[in-house]
């Protein structure tokens, strides 16, 4: 039987990763796909959100082998702003939120010490995230620059009146 302290830093864990932002966006978001950029995008956070499926699962497994029933909560409600947008301007919020995720992972691992299978299972999960973080640098690095749609007159100044 592992500590109460072990056992409830894992469920955190495991809230954390099942509630990631990659997660949020292949699961929830419903991002646009308008071009090859996007595409490949797409493509790396669909690998990224199977990745952090089967991290979930193996952090489910160590739970319930202590007797407890993992539950992955709500989203934040701050994830919302990234609701329908194209994938091309995601990047850098997923960058800079996974990094935070990664940073949070490291220190909240400390926590488990003594637990190797949870240890293990934490170490693959950051160093999963650590090689998608670098395809997604790749990825950002061929990002061509948005073209902005022509101007529109629409009529709606007050000079109209």
């Amino acid at each position: 039987m592992r500590s109460k302290e072990a056992i409830e830093t894992l469920r955190t864990i495991y809230r954390a990763e099942s509630r990631c932002l990659v997660r949020f966006l292949v699961e929830e978001a419903e991002p646009a796909t308008l071009d090859e950029f996007d595409g490949s995008v797409q493509g790396l956070l669909d690998a990224w959100c199977r990745d952090s499926r089967a991290a979930s699962v193996r952090l489910e497994r160590l739970l319930r082998g202590e007797d407890v029933i993992p539950s992955p909560g709500s989203w934040p409600l701050n994830f919302s702003i990234y609701n329908y947008l194209q994938y091309r301007y995601l990047v850098d919020p997923v960058r800079t939120r996974m990094e935070q995720h990664v940073a949070r992972l490291e220190a909240e691992s400390k926590g488990v010490d003594g637990w190797p299978g949870a240890e293990s299972a934490i170490a693959e999960m950051i160093r999963t995230h650590r090689d998608h973080l670098a395809r997604l640098a790749e990825v950002a690095a061929q990002r061509p620059p948005a073209e902005a749609p022509p101007a529109q007159r629409r009529q709606t100044s007050a000079n109209w009146w």
